[in-house]
């Protein structure tokens, strides 16, 4: 059976920079590195997943934030105490990827 890929890299619309920014980022984060750690950080009941990695030593820590639902938006909440590198609104966040 052949299978029919509904974006293909030669097509207007793909995902191909998206997925080489995601790439560079698990070859080169130090939190995607050996050792590194992850751990659920999700509050409240959104169609989404928040989650801190981090790298061995714990100095190096990203909040990763996925929404489940490809067709609506998703509210996400994580726990301060879990995550106390991204206590408040605009602390310490940078988008890695767009």
């Amino acid at each position: 059976m052949r299978m029919s890929n509904a974006l293909p890299p030669s097509a207007s619309r793909n995902q191909v920079a998206e997925i080489a920014r995601l790439n560079a980022l698990l070859q080169t984060h130090p939190a995607f590195q050996k050792g590194g750690v992850q751990q659920l950080v999700t509050v409240g009941d959104g169609n989404g997943i928040a989650m801190i990695r981090r790298d061995a030593e714990g100095g190096s820590a990203l909040l990763i934030l996925i929404n489940l639902d490809p067709e609506q938006a998703c509210e996400l909440g994580w726990s301060a105490d879990d995550a106390p590198e991204f206590r408040g609104p605009g602390e310490g966040f940078r988008d890695l990827l767009t």
